[in-house]
C-alpha cells in the first residue's frame, strides 16, 4: 500500500470507525479521520488486529458506528526474531523494511521498525515517497508489573490524483493525471504512548496509559485547473493554495479489569485534549490579503464506561456495556478575533450515553449462538460545522448528532482447525445519520447533511476451510439492502458506496515455507 488508503464497514467510512493502538485512540479528533499512510508497514510492528463490524459503545475515543478496529503492538517480551526485506514492482515501486526484536534479557526488551518506501505512481506526477520509524522497549520487573513505551513516527509526501480525465486524454496518455504536478502534500505525525500493566492481586488487571499525538504538514490545491476541469471556467485565477495542518492530542485512560467468576467487571475512564491548526501556508500563491485565515479549533473529549459478563452456567454468558461521554469543541481566529467562540456560545459541547447487551450460547465447543444490541451517538465534525470552509463565518450549520442503533445474532461453527463458518444477521437504523450530500467544501472534504430515515441490514457469511494438502479456501460476503431518505436526493434511495452484494474468494497453498 502507498500512500493513502481507505476502507469501509458496511458501506459506512472511516470517519465511522473508532481505531485504537493498545487502547488509545487514534483517529484525529475533528474530523475523525485515520491516516494510515503516515504509518507505512504498520503491520511489522503489531501483534493483533482485531476487526468488530457494527456500532460499538465502550471503546475509547469516538463512537464506533460503524464498527472498531483494536491494533496491539507486538509483544517485546515475548518475540526475538529479527528480518529484513527488500521488494520491488512496476512504476519504480521500491519498499525496504528492517525489523529487530532483541531476545528479553534481564527483564528488558527491544523491538525497532523501519521501513522506507517509494512509487512514481501509475497516474503522472501520482507518487508517494513514506518512510516510518516504530520504537517499542520496556521492562517487565515481575510477572505482575511492566511498563512499555511506544513511539510511532512517520512522514510521507505524495503527488494528488483524484480528479479525473477526459476519454480524449486517456486515449492519448492512458496515465494522464487530472490534478497537475504542483498539487503535493507532505505530512509527519508521531503517536507516543507510555503504559503500565499491574496485576494488584490475583483478581484485578490495571492498565494505565498515558498518550500523545502530534501532526504538521499541508496539501496544495490549483484552484484554476479546478474550476476548468470541474466547473468549466476558463478564468486564470493563478492561485495555487497551500492549506496547513497542525495538530497534538494529549491524553491518559485506565482500565480495571476484576475476575470473579462467574463474573468479569471492566471499569475505565479515557480523556484527551485535542487541538488543531489551520492556515493558508506562505507558499500559497496567488492569494488574496483577504483569503489568510489562522485558526484553531480545541475539542475537550472525557468518557467512563462500565462493562460486566456474567457466566451463570457453562456455555452461558451474558454481557452488558454503558458509557457516558462529554466532548466540547472551542474555536480560535487569530486574524478575526471577533469570530472566536466558546462551547457555551454556540453550544458546541454533547452529553452521550451509548450501551448495549449482548447474549452467547456454546452449546459445545464446536458451535456458539449469539445476540447483541448497541446503541451509540455521535457528534458533528468540525468540517460539517462549519459547512466545509476553513473559517467560521458566524454561524453553524444546522447538523443535529447522528445516533445509530444494531441489533445482530448469528451463529458460528468451528471443526478444529479444518473448518469455520460464521453466519451474521444486522439490522442498523439511525436517527439524523450524517449523510453525502453531493458538495464539497473549500478543504475539499465532502459535507454531509442529516438524513430523515436511513438503515442498513442484511446478512453476512465468512469460511475459512483447510482443504488438506496444504490448500486452503477463505469465503466471505454479504447481502443488504441500504437505504436513505434525504432533503436533498429525495426519499428512498440507496445508500452511496453501499453495494447490495459483496463476494470475496481467496484459494491458496501453504506449505509452511512456501505459499501461492
Amino acid at each position: 500500500e502507498f500512500g493513502y488508503g481507505y476502507f469501509r464497514i458496511r458501506g459506512l467510512d472511516q470517519t465511522r470507525i473508532n481505531v485504537t493502538i493498545d487502547g488509545c485512540p487514534w483517529n484525529e479528533a475533528e474530523d475523525y479521520g485515520t491516516y494510515f499512510a503516515n504509518s507505512p508497514d504498520l503491520m511489522s510492528s503489531m501483534q493483533t488486529i482485531r476487526v468488530e463490524k457494527g456500532a460499538g459503545s465502550s471503546y475509547n475515543g469516538i463512537a464506533g458506528v460503524a464498527g472498531g478496529i483494536m491494533l496491539e503492538s507486538v509483544n517485546i517480551h515475548k518475540y526475538n526474531d529479527s528480518y529484513a526485506y527488500l521488494s520491488g514492482g512496476s512504476f519504480g515501486s521500491i519498499k525496504g523494511t528492517y525489523v529487530y526484536n532483541m531476545t528479553p534479557m534481564n527483564g528488558w526488551g527491544l523491538h525497532i521498525k523501519a521501513t522506507h518506501q517509494q512509487t512514481n505512481g501509475y497516474r503522472d506526477y501520482g507518487f508517494n515517497s513514506s518512510q516510518a520509524v516504530t520504537v517499542k522497549t520496556g521492562y517487565k520487573f515481575n510477572e505482575r508489573n511492566t511498563f512499555d513505551f511506544l513511539t510511532m513516527n512517520g512522514y510521507h509526501r505524495n503527488g494528488q490524483g483524484w480528479i479525473g480525465n477526459t476519454i480524449e486524454e486517456l486515449e492519448l496518455n492512458p496515465r494522464a493525471n487530472g490534478n497537475t504536478e504542483a498539487e503535493t502534500d507532505g505530512w509527519f505525525m508521531t503517536m507516543n504512548r507510555l503504559q503500565h500493566k499491574m496485576w494488584a492481586n490475583d483478581n484485578l488487571l490495571v492498565t494505565s496509559s498515558v498518550y500523545f499525538q502530534f501532526q504538521d504538514g499541508s496539501y496544495r490545491f490549483d484552484l484554476d485547473n479546478y474550476m476548468k476541469r470541474m466547473c468549466g471556467d476558463p478564468t486564470n485565477y493563478g492561485t495555487l493554495y497551500d492549506y496547513g495542518l497542525r495538530h497534538n492530542m494529549v491524553g491518559a485512560n485506565v482500565i480495571g479489569k476484576y475476575y470473579l467468576s462467574p463474573v468479569t467487571l471492566t471499569v475505565g475512564m479515557n480523556g484527551y485534549s485535542y487541538g488543531r491548526n489551520h492556515f493558508l501556508d506562505k507558499k500559497s500563491v496567488g492569494v488574496a490579503e483577504e483569503e489568510n485565515y489562522s485558526n484553531k479549533g480545541v475539542k475537550t473529549d472525557v468518557s467512563t464506561f462500565a462493562m460486566v459478563q456474567y457466566k451463570p452456567v457453562k456455555g452461558i454468558v451474558f454481557s452488558g456495556n454503558v458509557q457516558y461521554r462529554y466532548a466540547a469543541f472551542d474555536y480560535f481566529d487569530y486574524l478575526n478575533r471577533e469570530m472566536s467562540f466558546n462551547r457555551k456560545n454556540f453550544d458546541t459541547e454533547w452529553d452521550f450515553c451509548n450501551f448495549g447487551f449482548s447474549f452467547e450460547y456454546t452449546p459445545e465447543n464446536s458451535t456458539k449462538i449469539y445476540a447483541k444490541f448497541n446503541h451509540v451517538n455521535r457528534e458533528p465534525t468540525r468540517s460539517d460545522m462549519f459547512g466545509g470552509e476553513e473559517n467560521f463565518n458566524g454561524a453553524l450549520a444546522t447538523i443535529k448528532p447522528e445516533k445509530a442503533n444494531d441489533i445482530e445474532f448469528g451463529a458460528e461453527y468451528t471443526l478444529g482447525r479444518q473448518l469455520y463458518v460464521n453466519l451474521n444477521y444486522y439490522n442498523m437504523w439511525f436517527k439524523n445519520e450524517l449523510v453525502l450530500n453531493g458538495k464539497y467544501g473549500e478543504n475539499g472534504l465532502p459535507c454531509h447533511e442529516n438524513a430523515t430515515t436511513s438503515f442498513r441490514r442484511g446478512i453476512e457469511f465468512d469460511v475459512r476451510w483447510k482443504m488438506g494438502y496444504f490448500f486452503n479456501l477463505d469465503v466471505n460476503g454479504s447481502y443488504s439492502a441500504n437505504k436513505v431518505s434525504t432533503d436533498t436526493f429525495g426519499e428512498r434511495m440507496n445508500h452511496i458506496l453501499s453495494p447490495s452484494t459483496t463476494f470475496n474468494a481467496d484459494l491458496y497453498w501453504d506449505n509452511y515455507d512456501f505459499n501461492i
